[in-house]
This record gives C-alpha cells, structure tokens and sequence, in this order.
C-alpha cells in the first residue's frame, strides 16, 4: 500500500514505457494518504495524510517534502486544492488553511491563512 507513480510520457512513449516499474513515495508515510493532487503550475504533488501531515513532492528535482510542524492540520486532510498563482488549500475536519505561493524548487508549504468553521450551516 501507499502511493505509487508511473511517469508515462508522450502517447509514442508508451509502448518504450511498458515495463517501467513505478516509483513507490515513501511507504511509511502515503500508506496513510487521505488526499493528493496535482498543482496546475509546476509538477508539485501535494499528499495529505490521515494524521494531519502535508507532503508536497517535486516531480522535477524527485523530492519529498514532510512539513509536519508548519501546516499541520488537527485532522486528516481531506480535500484541497491548488490556486492559479500556486497557493494550496486544504482542509480537514472544521479547519482550511491556505498557504503562501509554492515556489517551484525548494517546496515550503506556510501557512498564509487559517479558517475554523464552526455551527451548523442551513
């Protein structure tokens, strides 16, 4: 179990692909995954864990980052979203936080601005 990755390219690369063993993200940690996507921007992927953590992988320089300290959330991560300027926001239980902009190299996921929803919506 965990998160695993097939890079499989340019529709011509296929059939050179096929084979290809995916890359498996650090097991001890995506085992846990509750939440992934894609940012719209760079080749960043943000994983969510049941434990709160957020990790954001860079395709690119084939990094992980664990930012369990900043950013870390009292409940799993559930949903999320990346902005078009690249900001992620994610959410669990009764808390979304957004983050700063995402550089492309050297990922810090900051915490920017934190919402707590709270009472019953009609």
């Amino acid at each position: 179990t965990g998160l695993y990755l097939w890079d499989v390219g340019m529709p011509e690369q296929l059939a050179a692909s096929e084979g290809n063993q995916p890359l498996r993200l650090c097991p001890s940690i995506t085992v846990a995954t509750s939440f992934c996507m894609w940012s719209r921007v760079h080749s960043q992927l943000a994983i969510g864990t049941q434990g709160g953590k957020v990790i954001v992988f860079n395709k690119k320089e084939g990094v992980m980052q664990l930012h369990d300290r900043k950013g870390k959330h009292g409940a799993a991560v559930t949903c999320g979203d990346w902005l078009f300027d690249n900001r992620l926001g994610l959410a669990s239980g009764t808390r979304v936080k957004i983050s700063k902009p995402v550089p492309e190299a050297g990922a810090q996921w900051e915490s920017y601005s934190k919402f707590k929803l709270s009472g019953m919506l009609s």
